[in-house]
């Protein structure tokens, strides 16, 4: 998804019509890129399609660029109440969390920097989970298949008290594991410009 306008949605630029739902989200231009500008209330919501029903393999990546680096502040996902898989910034460290179908939560991170663009990407691929942040992977263990969700998928105050204060330019997801050459050409070929 990217941020074009300050039009009520953000259009899914894939064609696959999953567009969001903006609430208290202003676009900015930061240096010629046009970002969903966040403030800790506002948020993004795409109703929830087979399609983000992911099991054994997904990977979900966005380009953020935080104004505050306290507290827990959700990215992008789905998360509470069923928990799936979800981007986070939490102290001072990017995220990337799964719920397996057995209910056991994991997750696993990489430090984070106030006011720089980041790339930040969770990838699953049904034994491993990885986060990358601008290229760079912190990886562990993780087989199984995730757990379910029906809910939508969410950027920023889900729940409330996870709101996300900066800017996000485009969030993708997949129903694959990308590799780490191709996270690395997503990240040289996206992104803020």
């Amino acid at each position: 998804m990217l941020f074009r306008s300050d039009a009520p949605t953000v259009t899914d630029a894939s064609g696959h019509g999953a567009d969001g739902m903006k609430v208290n989200v202003a676009c900015k231009n930061d240096g010629g890129t046009v970002a969903g500008s966040f403030d800790g209330t506002g948020l993004v919501e795409v109703p929830d399609r087979p399609a983000f029903h992911f099991s054994s393999a997904m990977t979900i990546a966005a380009w953020v660029k935080p104004a505050r680096l306290d507290g827990p502040q959700t990215l992008l996902g789905k998360w509470y109440a069923p928990d799936s898989y979800m981007l986070l910034l939490q102290d001072g460290r990017y995220y990337f969390g799964v719920l397996m179908a057995d209910d056991t939560a994991l997750d696993v991170s990489l430090p984070a920097v106030a006011n720089q663009w980041a790339h930040v990407v969770g990838v699953f691929d049904g034994t491993t989970m990885s986060v990358y942040v601008d290229g760079f992977p912190a990886a562990m263990r993780a087989p199984g298949i995730l757990h379910d969700s029906a809910r939508p998928i969410e950027m920023s105050s889900h729940p409330t008290w996870n709101g996300y204060s900066g800017l996000i330019y485009e969030t993708r997801m997949y129903n694959v594991a990308l590799s780490p050459a191709q996270v690395q050409l997503l990240r040289q070929t996206t992104g803020p410009h």
